[in-house]
């Protein structure tokens, strides 16, 4: 409030003079065509008062061209800020690209995922109770995905897709207390269903107790059944018993996955080119 007062005074000192101006100006029209000597007199009279004015409007007028080109230079740092914000942010969705494209390059480096068309999505979300595990990714139909595609990652599968939406979907982990997949044993290929119990581990069924199964033996999908590829790895054998009451080994593996710890995946898209 304290500060408005001056400006406000410095305001009408300056329209005052102004009109001055102005009003010498018109003065000097109006009676240039009068005799020489009253020309003179008056020429005396208004000249010193112009002077006067010129020298007092003087500070005023370069105190707005200042004020003017300090305007010119604000806009321009605003203007320059919001070039560098939006490099800042261009440098920071390329590193994030490039750092993508290193893990899509990686996740690709076994010849095996040349059999198969992908594509990469980041995980976005994560359900897990003890009826439900999934998560959710960044992809849906505009990009193709469907119902039942396999979802992998490096070290092996991680689920399928059971939900779709247009920019996004949802993925059933192997370790949900639903999913059922049919598997065998990678050495011996004896074959099995491989269930989730709602635990970070698996179990494997339906294999004879004569069936040959190792502790340490690698589990891999069958491709039976037509929705996982023939040939992912699952996991690995964790633990063995042979029951008397039961007609079939119990087995369970440890999962090859950690599912805690991903962030992105890749869908498979196509593999109709596999046996």
């Amino acid at each position: 409030m304290a500060l408005s007062l001056p400006r406000r005074k410095n305001k009408i000192i300056l329209g005052i003079l102004i009109v001055l101006c102005i009003i010498l100006a018109s003065f000097n029209l109006k009676y240039q065509n009068i005799l020489p000597i009253g020309k003179s007199i008056i020429l005396e009279v208004v000249s010193p008062l112009q002077k006067a004015v010129t020298f007092l409007i003087n500070p005023f007028i370069k105190s707005i061209k200042t004020i003017n080109k300090f305007s010119d230079i604000l806009e321009e740092n605003r203007i320059l800020t919001k070039k560098v914000n939006a490099l800042l942010k261009e440098n920071i969705y390329l590193k994030e690209l490039e750092r993508e494209n290193r893990e899509l390059r990686e996740l690709l480096g076994s010849s095996y995922y040349e059999q198969f068309e992908i594509k990469l999505a980041k995980v976005i979300g994560k359900a897990k109770t003890d009826w439900k595990h999934s998560f959710f990714i960044d992809k849906g139909t505009n990009h193709n995905i469907k119902i039942n595609m396999s979802v992998i990652s490096q070290s092996g599968l991680i689920g399928r897709v059971i939900t779709t939406s247009r920019n996004f979907s949802e993925v059933k982990l192997i370790t949900d207390p639903n999913s059922s997949i049919a598997a065998m044993v990678q050495n011996s290929r004896k074959t099995g269903i491989v269930q989730g119990i709602g635990t970070n581990t698996l179990k494997f069924d339906l294999v004879p107790k004569e069936a040959e199964v190792d502790i340490g033996d690698i589990i891999i999908t069958s491709g039976l059944g037509g929705i996982f590829p023939k040939g992912i790895q699952i996991g690995r054998v964790s633990d063995i018993k042979n029951l008397d009451y039961e007609l079939y080994k119990t087995i369970k593996i440890l999962p090859a996955c950690n599912f805690d710890n991903i962030e992105e995946v890749l869908i498979i898209t196509n593999f109709s080119s596999l046996d």
